[in-house]
Formats: C-alpha cells, structure tokens, sequence
C-alpha cells in the first residue's frame, strides 16, 4: 500500500513572516468544557446607618425615649438608629430649630447572627417588638435601606416654601374663607406658616396662614 506525503508550501499572499497565535488551554482526554468562572458579586453597599448583614426590627420605645433607647441598644452591642427631622419649636416667644424624630415612639434595631431578639426587649426603654403573632417581623433589607438613605441624605426633612416674600409687602390670600382679601406681610416666611395683617372692614386682623394661600398682590 503505497503513502502519499504532501509538503506545506508558503501561498503568494504569504509575505514569509508567520504570526504565532496563543493557543488554548488543553483540554485532558475524558475532561469536560470549563466555562468561564462567574466573577464574584460585590457584597451590598452600606448606607449610613443600615448594615446589609444584620437583620432589623422595629421597637416600641418609650414616649420622646428615642434617643435614650438608642444609646442603650449601642452599648449593648446592637445598631439602632431612628430617623430624624430639623422643625421649628416657638416657646415663650422665642423661635428654635430642634431635632424631632420622624416615626415618634419607634426605633429600628439591627442585631447580628450570634445575638438574639430576646436580648433587645431588656434594655431600657424598650418596650416591645413589633410582632406579628409570637415572633417579632423582620423589616425586609430593601426597606431599611431606604429608610436610612432618606435619613443620610436628609430626606425627612419638610419642603422649604416655594413663594418668597418680605416684610411689609403687600399680598392677596386665596382659599374658601379669604379669598380676595388684601394685607401685608408682617413676618418673612422661615416655614410654611406666613403672619398677614389684614385690613378687614376696618379692623386690624393679624392672621397666621400656610405659605400657599398666599399670593402677591
């Protein structure tokens, strides 16, 4: 039985020069196709006071016990927060911005995997757990998440009036009861509340109405 060998002659379009490509990886005799591993997630992204790795519940506290609660459950080894809001507090004449939290009564409470729910009831101030049935419900991460971003990035805080108006101009309210009638400004607006005087029928009325029944005359 006769052989026929052929030789690998270079092509015209060949110039002499050969450029070695990479070969790939050997596949054994018996072995499978390996794919591409799946790059690793990165872990979730920590957003103020929310931690992706602990699980939350929400706890009664005592009345205007936010805070105190709070610095009890830090010391006790857990992450609580409560979300709070700058308002305007008026006493004795006197006008102050103060801290108020948003969900008055309430504190949301991370606790780690080697800690148990049972230990957050016996700090002080705490009064329960908010519960469906005999266990205490576990606040889904994305919510929590949420709630700590508004909290961060100021989102509680109430809308600055969109109207601006100063001392002694003149300005016209709307609404069912005044609508029409004409005064002047006696403070700027700070807040959403605005002081009017009113000129009604001769008589000096000083009222004091939301910013958006406002309107310049």
């Amino acid at each position: 039985m006769s052989t026929t060998r052929y030789e690998a002659k270079a092509t015209p379009q060949h110039n002499g020069t050969a450029r070695v490509l990479d070969a790939d990886p050997a596949i054994c005799a018996g072995e499978r196709c390996r794919w591409p591993e799946k790059p690793a997630e990165a872990p979730p992204e920590r957003i103020g006071r929310f931690d992706p790795s602990l699980t939350y519940y929400a706890a009664s506290v005592a009345p205007q016990g936010e805070r105190r609660a709070c610095e009890w459950l830090e010391r006790a080894g857990f992450a609580p927060f409560s979300p709070s809001r700058v308002v305007e507090r008026r006493h004795a004449g006197r006008k102050s911005l103060v801290r108020r939290p948003v969900f008055p009564g309430y504190a949301f409470v991370g606790k780690a995997k080697n800690q148990s729910w049972h230990s957050i009831l016996r700090e002080p101030g705490v009064v329960s757990l908010v519960s469906s049935g005999p266990t205490p419900i576990v606040l889904p991460p994305w919510q929590m998440r949420l709630l700590a971003a508004a909290d961060e990035f100021d989102g509680y805080e109430a809308p600055k009036p969109q109207n601006a108006f100063s001392e002694g101009q003149s300005v016209r309210l709307v609404g069912a009861m005044w609508e029409g009638l004409i005064g002047q400004v006696m403070r700027a607006p700070e807040s959403r509340r605005i002081a009017v005087l009113l000129d009604a029928r001769g008589q000096k009325l000083k009222l004091d109405v939301d910013v958006d029944l406002v309107r310049a005359a």
